[in-house]
């Protein structure tokens, strides 16, 4: 859970029993009765919805009852590292090798980037301290990864970050210079795997906590590619 949303869990039982009965009254008859095995995990992934509450992937036995991957089966060195903290064994289970080796020990990718700057104040004023990436159109980028730093280079650019551990499960921080962003990182399934998408919590400016409705957002998904090639 993210977003704060983790109140809603202990809830939702009880909300995905009101929807299928107010759908299906005939699914009980009268009376008190158990309410053991009413539920499916499908009835209680639709009562999510809506909410940044994310279930690990699961897989049907032979039985049929759902099982969930293990976090044991991810290497030490991943989760010890520093966003493999951050991101948590329950999400780093969930992506693809690639792209969870990058987030956590590191590596270099290579490609092409487009990115379009804000036009408020505040992200002219970073840009022109070059704490923001500039207007760019489908240049080559490089991406230098360690488990604590990440060097993107774009065209004639070069954007140094430094990533520290959140207060709270889930939630990461960028850090750039004085500049310092918050996000959450929550699973972002796909046809093609599960990716992650960050989601802005909050912004500090030379250690000053900035208002939300004057922060800078850097929402994004990262995507694995399909047939599980190496890369996003």
């Amino acid at each position: 859970a993210a977003c704060s949303h983790g109140p809603f869990i202990p809830i939702t039982a009880a909300v995905a029993t009101i929807e299928k009965l107010v759908n299906d009254r005939s699914l009980v008859p009268l009376g008190a009765h158990p309410c053991v095995g009413f539920l499916s995990l499908r009835d209680y992934e639709n009562a999510l919805k809506g909410l940044d509450i994310h279930l690990l992937d699961h897989v049907s036995s032979d039985s049929g009852s759902a099982s969930l991957k293990s976090a044991s089966s991810i290497p030490n060195e991943e989760q010890d590292s520093n966003l493999g903290k951050a991101i948590g064994p329950n999400l780093l289970v969930q992506l693809p090798p690639f792209m969870r080796r990058f987030h956590t020990i590191g590596g270099q990718v290579k490609g092409t980037m487009s990115i379009k700057r804000g036009d408020g104040l505040l992200a002219k004023f970073l840009g022109t301290l070059r704490l923001l990436s500039p207007n760019v159109d489908n240049v080559p980028v490089t991406i230098r990864a360690t488990d604590q730093k990440w060097i993107r280079e774009f065209g004639s650019e070069r954007l140094v970050n430094r990533w520290e551990n959140g207060s709270d499960a889930g939630l990461i921080l960028e850090v750039l210079g004085p500049l310092t962003l918050s996000f959450y990182l929550t699973p972002k399934p796909t046809q093609h795997g599960v990716g992650l998408k960050n989601v802005s919590a909050g912004m500090w400016f030379f250690g000053l906590p900035i208002p939300r409705w004057l922060m800078i957002r850097a929402d994004g998904v990262t995507l694995p590619l399909p047939n599980g090639e190496d890369g996003w």
